[in-house]
């Protein structure tokens, strides 16, 4: 995303897909922030990852190993991410 420009909705989901799991303070961050505050679609996109992220969360597979759990969150990602196309 380059720094200067409003970030469209394709940027702002692979922004969001590719950042989940960070804590985001930067300048794009504040920028897809207020994106998403003013787009009803990648609102909807965000308020969607994280429901899956909780359920997920919520829903352990103890017998899945921390690799093949990892697999599984990478095929979600990678839908969300065809989604968006």
């Amino acid at each position: 995303m380059k720094k200067e420009q409003t970030p469209c909705c394709k940027q702002v989901a692979d922004y969001l897909c590719t950042h989940l799991d960070e804590k985001l303070s930067s300048r794009n961050c504040k920028k897809v922030r207020e994106h998403i505050e003013t787009c009803s679609n990648c609102a909807s996109l965000l308020r969607s990852l994280k429901i899956i992220i909780t359920l997920y969360q919520q829903e352990p597979y103890p017998e899945l190993s921390s690799s093949e759990q990892d697999k599984r969150i990478q095929k979600v990602l990678e839908c969300i991410q065809g989604m968006k196309k």
